[in-house]
């Protein structure tokens, strides 16, 4: 059976797919279309994957602010 090269690519790097899919997002459309899935994994693994793991650990674990409301006592 013919795998997609994004589930290839998420096998051979053994990342979770939410880190894969910030590692997808960074890859410029036209190098997705031209390199091969073994290719395509060495360049993540090499330039986007060290970025993307030092960003998600340096970003704190809640993302969104609650809205705060005040609530006037009467």
């Amino acid at each position: 059976m013919n795998t997609p090269k994004k589930e290839k690519i998420q096998k051979t790097l053994k990342i979770t797919k939410r880190v894969f899919e910030e590692c997808w997002r960074e890859i410029p459309e036209y190098m997705a279309k031209k390199l091969s899935a073994i290719e395509l994994a060495e360049y993540i693994q090499r330039h986007i994957l060290p970025v993307v793991t030092r960003r998600m650990l340096s970003t704190p674990y809640i993302q969104y602010r609650a809205n705060r409301r005040l609530i006037g006592v009467a």
